[in-house]
């Protein structure tokens, strides 16, 4: 008698817990209905404004003396060599090979 209770009790248990489940998924479906709505109501975006040609030949021009790409690489690669030093300082300071 008490197995058959327990049997129907978790039964209702699990009933409780899905209908749950089911109540947050519902939930949750919800707010994204709300939110893709939202997002439909909004205005298209402009597009971006043509760039007149005098513009980017100067940047050209500015590029061709002074390119910022090599610039960047060579900051980059001084960053990482200074990282890798404080890196390898630590077993360094340990041994006492270096005094910093």
């Amino acid at each position: 008698m008490i197995s058959l209770l327990q049997t129907i009790v978790d039964q209702f248990v699990c009933w409780f817990v899905t209908g749950g489940v089911i109540l947050v998924n519902l939930v949750m479906a919800a707010l994204g209905a709300i939110a893709a709505a939202a997002v439909a109501v909004l205005p298209s975006m402009p597009s971006m404004p043509s760039v007149p040609t005098e513009v980017t030949d100067a940047f050209a021009f500015g590029a061709y003396w002074f390119p910022v790409g090599y610039l960047v690489t060579l900051c980059v690669t001084v960053a990482v060599l200074w990282v890798a030093w404080l890196v390898a300082a630590i077993p360094l300071r340990w041994v006492k090979a270096t005094n910093q």
